[in-house]
């Protein structure tokens, strides 16, 4: 099999579709893709299946399932990994930004957490992962704990993609409080009581972690590593992210702020999620919406 055809897929190329093809490859090398095999060479037929490069998830954190199902329920690192890495390749995926939440919260989205996944994705696990495997930090301004580690990560090229987070609700915001409660509740076995001080608390460490933050972007773009916005939903946010000179803007909260972020030079990312699901589950604008008013980018 060093040489083969697969035959019959519409195959995706840089200049389009082509339908019903024939591809040769040898040794792990396109040859052709013609409308017809005219080789006498061992072929696999994929009619009716679509062939085309793999996929680049920049952004997934389906791997925070496999480790914690439920709350109070844990798998280990390395076989929840493994068991996620499964389900990229079924999806036609062949290259995944680990989106790992760097957060002030205990368990799943913990710093030690962070460090356990990059330490096997990046260590051990290089023997057993077979896509190409990279480090996206979801940094959260409010966790302000161990911050010359995550210095390090930037200094010693662990890193690829750093995001910029901020998920704690404004103060008197009752609905985004609920919210933030109801994402909490979905990850941890604690009371009421100790979910709202432990946002209490994150609350009063916003001040030093935005100076962190500014550090972390000036740190970023010494080492070359790509920093992203999230969540951008007013013009001061938008404007704060020019400054930065953030290249790619998550999840801008409308059409005209996602136009903003493109203007200055940002490429706007969003969820494949809310294009299946018809709308964002936030409230915000839809995929549908943003594709036609032309201001989205990638999914």
């Amino acid at each position: 099999m060093n040489k083969f055809a697969v035959e019959g897929a519409d195959v995706l190329t840089p200049t389009g579709w082509v339908k019903d093809a024939c591809v040769v490859i040898e040794n792990g090398k396109f040859l052709s893709i013609d409308n017809a095999c005219g080789q006498k060479i061992p072929t696999i037929v994929a009619k009716g299946l679509l062939m085309l490069p793999g996929i680049v998830d920049i952004h997934g954190d389906s791997f925070e399932r496999a480790i914690a199902p439920r709350p109070g329920v844990r798998f280990p690192l390395d076989m929840a990994i493994l068991e996620n890495e499964r389900n990229l390749i079924a999806a036609g995926i062949t290259t995944f930004f680990y989106s790992i939440t760097d957060s002030y919260e205990p368990g799943l989205r913990s710093r030690d957490t962070a460090r356990g996944i990059i330490d096997f994705v990046l260590g051990e696990g290089k023997e057993s992962l077979k896509t190409d495997s990279r480090i996206h930090i979801r940094h959260e301004q409010a966790n302000t704990d161990k911050y010359d580690e995550l210095c390090d990560w930037l200094r010693q090229d662990k890193v690829q993609l750093l995001s910029l987070n901020d998920h704690l609700p404004p103060a008197g915001d009752d609905y985004k409080l609920n919210r933030h409660l109801n994402s909490l509740r979905r990850r941890h076995k604690m009371t009421d009581a100790e979910l709202k001080e432990l946002i209490e608390t994150a609350i009063g460490n916003k001040a030093e972690g935005l100076t962190q933050i500014e550090e972390l972007v000036t740190l970023a773009h010494k080492y070359n590593i790509a920093i992203a916005s999230h969540d951008d939903d007013t013009e001061a946010k938008v404007e704060l992210s020019a400054k930065r000179e953030v290249s790619i803007a998550e999840f801008p909260a409308t059409i005209e702020l996602a136009a903003k972020s493109r203007d200055y030079g940002a490429s706007v990312l969003m969820g494949a999620p809310n294009l299946i699901r018809g709308g964002s589950h936030v409230g915000w604008m839809s995929v549908e919406a943003a594709a036609t008013a032309g201001v989205v980018d990638c999914l």
